[in-house]
């Protein structure tokens, strides 16, 4: 059985439980009177609650033990630990050369796709299809771009197809790593004829909050976030790119469809509901904890849902175990939430606007930290003054 402190009673699947009854003579089931709910809102039939004796490093106890029908990993949940001596002090202290390997498809490089139900985007109800021709691309870009299109063929993120009533002319944008991301250009297609989504974001201070008394921390990074998520047929076949290699069926969840960060942050806040001291932010996940130990079994319970799910994370990209770390512009450590250094040191050193439209840029950057500026308004009202309409300009 798996140990999963993400819940709060074990359970053990049918199958499993017709085994031991097998090698160990019938076990009555009581109703239990439990509804079981997944991360995902999918209901688990219980059949019922047997009373087991269970032995474990030489503790014995009859604990309950609930049977569903659907088949699945045996779970010991919260409701064992302290019967039979159970803690996860064993991994309190968090080893970056440790973690991939207690849940090492989370650290694989391939992308199998989150294994809950596939997004289903709305169209208005007048929407039309449109069809755009491909783009060209700079002769330097052409093998470059061919290679990503074979590269997201074999991950099963993009599909050839020879028709389609859709077609998105594709963006070429080059990362700070070298390599390309290719995405669709929605705003000329789709984004116009999709239905808005009523999921908000959370606010950087509801995220921040929440995280201001806790000592340990570890973020860890999607790989490649929206394109985890696949999609219904229906919407794959609308979000058709038109390559420089024929059309594409895209499978997964793009950039640049409108809607697309409200849907994956849905889907991770439901994946992740329930564990203290976690937050995440799109492709970003913050887990916290007070100590040592309380940080390591989130950890623990995060790792372990992300890989029941079949999601992915990139290693390079996640910090372990740090006392203090950065997340939506901020540092949070044991005494609290601070400024990132890289923002103050921006607003030190930025040279002086030379037009209003650069003022609005610099008070913006002031604005993002306007909680740690006392006495903001009064001293920026000048600066306010200078970006009147009427108001000469006159910086000196």
């Amino acid at each position: 059985m798996e140990v999963d402190s993400g819940a709060s009673c074990s359970i053990v699947s049918e199958d499993t439980f017709r085994v031991v009854e097998r090698n160990h003579g019938k076990i009555p089931l009581q109703d239990s009177g439990t509804t079981i709910v997944t991360w995902s809102k999918e209901a688990l039939p219980v059949l019922g609650q047997a009373s087991v004796l269970v032995e474990f490093k030489g503790r014995k106890a009859k604990l309950p033990l609930l049977v569903v029908q659907k088949q699945g990993n045996s779970l010991i949940g919260r409701n064992w630990f302290n019967p039979l001596g159970i803690g996860l002090r064993g991994i309190q202290q968090v080893n970056v050369e440790d973690v991939p390997s207690r849940f090492p498809e989370v650290f694989r490089r391939d992308l199998p796709g989150f294994n809950g139900p596939p997004v289903h985007i709305e169209l208005k109800d007048d929407a039309q299809p449109v069809f755009l021709k491909s783009r060209p691309v700079p002769l330097a870009l052409k093998d470059d771009v061919a290679n990503e299109v074979d590269r997201l063929v074999q991950q099963g993120v993009w599909e050839p197809v020879s028709y389609s009533n859709w077609a998105t002319p594709l963006i070429v944008v080059r990362k700070k790593d070298g390599t390309l991301r290719l995405c669709g250009d929605y705003r000329s297609t789709v984004n116009k004829a999709i239905k808005s989504s009523g999921y908000p974001l959370p606010t950087t201070a509801e995220m921040l909050t929440a995280l201001s008394s806790s000592k340990s921390f570890t973020k860890l990074d999607l790989a490649q976030a929206y394109q985890q998520l696949t999609l219904d047929d229906e919407t794959a076949e609308v979000l058709t790119v038109n390559t420089i290699k024929g059309l594409y069926k895209v499978k997964r969840l793009p950039f640049g469809i409108s809607v697309a960060p409200w849907v994956f942050q849905r889907v991770i806040d439901t994946l992740l509901a329930g564990v203290p001291g976690v937050k995440a932010y799109l492709d970003d996940i913050l887990i916290s904890g007070c100590n040592a130990e309380e940080h390591a079994e989130r950890l623990e319970t995060v790792l372990s849902r992300l890989q029941k799910a079949h999601l992915r994370v990139n290693k390079d990209k996640c910090e372990f175990n740090q006392t203090s770390i950065e997340f939506l512009g901020h540092r949070i450590d044991d005494s609290g939430v601070h400024p990132s250094r890289s923002k103050t040191d921006a607003i030190q050193q930025a040279p002086a606007p030379a037009s209003k439209k650069e003022l609005q840029a610099f008070l913006g950057l002031l604005n993002f930290y306007s909680t740690f500026l006392k006495g903001r308004t009064e001293a920026a009202e000048p600066l306010y003054r200078l970006l009147d309409r009427d108001h000469e300009w006159k910086w000196t």
